[in-house]
């Protein structure tokens, strides 16, 4: 009767340990399917970074990058949408961007003015 009952007490710890493995192996895989997912979002977010950066760099990216941060400065912070409303680094680069972009408009006025009569240019400024 004792062997039995040590055969059933073994039998019972076996099936725990199974189970314990079992419920071991449940975590790691659902762990696994996080990290899995967590890093294709990183991913996705990295080249979106790197998409954007790099139209970011060109004249034509600028501009719609110029565009797209208008839009979203006027429709999120002057309509109160915390959704789309721009952060203070936003709107520093904001900031910065309408300076460069006047002051580029600015430089391409003057230059075509002088381009298109450059000895009247510059006598009205002897003269003045």
């Amino acid at each position: 009767m004792a062997e039995i009952l040590a055969e059933e007490l073994d039998n019972a710890r076996a099936l725990a340990q199974d189970k314990k493995q079992a419920v071991s192996e449940g975590v790691q895989a659902q762990a696994a399917d996080q990290v899995k997912k967590l890093v294709v979002k990183n991913t996705k977010r990295l080249v979106l970074r790197i998409v954007n950066v790099t139209f970011a760099v060109t004249v034509v990216g600028l501009i719609v990058t110029y565009i797209i941060m208008s839009v979203q400065f006027i429709a999120g912070n002057l309509y109160g949408a915390k959704a789309i409303a721009l952060e203070q680094l936003e709107l520093i680069l904001y900031i910065l961007l309408s300076v460069a972009m006047l002051v580029s408009f600015l430089l391409i006025v003057l230059i075509l003015a002088i381009a298109s009569d450059p000895v009247e240019f510059i006598w009205a400024g002897i003269t003045n």
